[in-house]
């Protein structure tokens, strides 16, 4: 009984053999057509793949000018307020009394996702991280520090891609109150004040 359905199973996959081999060879002879006719042949037998090309070229040419303005624009941006240096100094007589804690406000007017990670420590010299929410372009967030807080160390951070996090910039918090935009794309962005 094994050498018959041995022998069905051989049978059946000679006439699959046969059968692909049948199609293949068509399919080289189709082939072979189509390379030994020339170019201005097979535009003439397709009309619509010059109007496809040309329509995929006027699509890339779009793309690229906007994405040319969109950095451009951005670039204007980080060329407005240029002065990094003066960010601690700006931030400290830009600051205001708080009686409930540290206030700390970060303006994402990055073309990425960002949040802000607060490291501080507490009077007993335990340290405590607080992470505020992310941050899509043009949103505002703020996280607020209780007033017995020590040792204030505030990170801006980017999402390169799907979460992963990296450090713009950290700063030391010496007033109650900080306010800081971002400016940018992921590849290079930049820490402000607030304005």
């Amino acid at each position: 009984m094994i050498n018959i359905k041995t022998c069905l199973l051989f049978l059946l996959f000679i006439c699959l053999a046969a059968s692909l081999d049948k199609s293949f060879e068509r399919r080289v002879a189709a082939l072979r057509n189509l390379l030994e006719s020339d170019d201005d042949d097979l535009q003439e037998s397709d009309p619509d793949r010059r109007h496809n090309e040309y329509e995929t070229h006027r699509s890339r040419n779009a793309i690229n000018s906007n994405r040319r303005n969109f950095l451009k624009n951005i670039e204007d941006e980080l060329d407005e307020d240029e002065d990094e240096q003066n960010l601690e100094s700006r931030v400290s007589s830009n600051s205001q009394t708080n009686s409930s804690g540290y206030v700390i406000i970060l303006q994402n007017y990055a073309a990425m996702n960002t949040r802000l990670r607060v490291l501080y420590s507490d009077p007993q010299c335990q340290a405590h991280l607080i992470e505020g929410d992310t941050l899509m372009t043009h949103q505002t967030d703020s996280i607020t520090v209780p007033p017995n807080a020590r040792n204030i160390q505030v990170t801006v951070q980017k999402d390169i891609f799907a979460n992963n996090w990296r450090d713009v910039h950290t700063v030391s918090m010496n007033s109650s109150k900080l306010c800081l935009r971002i400016l940018g794309v992921t590849v290079s962005s930049k820490i402000h004040p607030c304005e």
